[in-house]
């Protein structure tokens, strides 16, 4: 090829339809990048949407409301003989039964009001003070960190006599028994109403 022409070729090539090796490379194109990025994310927005009723329609179980009534009482383990030691109010007393030592005895569905406390401790005194008596534990008792027994819950009986119906009978304490599951409940309702006409003037 003759210099001229080479000379002419180059010429053309800085022509716009002119094609040669020392023509500038062109330049990129960035739409094809951009048009893939807003695919690629309507894409995943889509996924992201049918995926939410999947993980939606997966429901929890139901939780089942516990009741906060109490189950009805069962009748307790009973200790005797055991004897009366001291009376610390119209609601415990100490005991002594058998190796046990010398333990807190509650009395179980008993509340004394505090205008009666005196009373009510003088009343129990009388009562089961220095007395031989029988007591029914309900529950579990409670100990020290040696494994003493220091407390019990539940009732007290001198011969057939059931102490704890018998204080609110003679109006010293109240039955304090809201969902009315004691043993005892329906004596202890008898008690109350026996109380209630006393305290308003009737026969005791």
């Amino acid at each position: 090829m003759s210099p001229a022409r080479r000379k002419s070729g180059r010429g053309s090539g800085d022509g716009k339809s002119g094609h040669s090796e020392d023509a500038a490379p062109a330049k990129p194109r960035r739409w094809p990048w951009i048009a893939g990025l807003f695919v690629a994310f309507v894409f995943g927005r889509c996924t992201a949407d049918e995926q939410v009723p999947l993980v939606a329609s997966v429901r929890p179980e139901p939780v089942v409301a516990q009741s906060d009534t109490p189950q009805p009482e069962t009748p307790g383990q009973r200790f005797e003989p055991c004897s009366v030691t001291r009376v610390n109010s119209g609601e415990r007393l100490d005991i002594i039964c058998g190796d046990f030592g010398t333990t807190e005895f509650r009395l179980l569905h008993v509340e004394v009001a505090e205008p009666d406390a005196w009373d009510a401790r003088n009343a129990l005194g009388r009562m089961v003070g220095g007395k031989t008596v029988t007591v029914e534990m309900i529950g579990k008792p409670t100990y020290d960190d040696e494994g003493r027994l220091v407390l019990m819950h539940g009732y007290v009986f001198v011969n057939d006599l059931n102490v704890n119906v018998e204080m609110v009978r003679r109006g010293h304490a109240h039955f304090a028994d809201p969902f009315e599951a004691s043993l005892y409940a329906d004596a202890f309702r008898a008690a109350t109403e026996r109380a209630r006409a006393r305290a308003a003037g009737g026969r005791p």
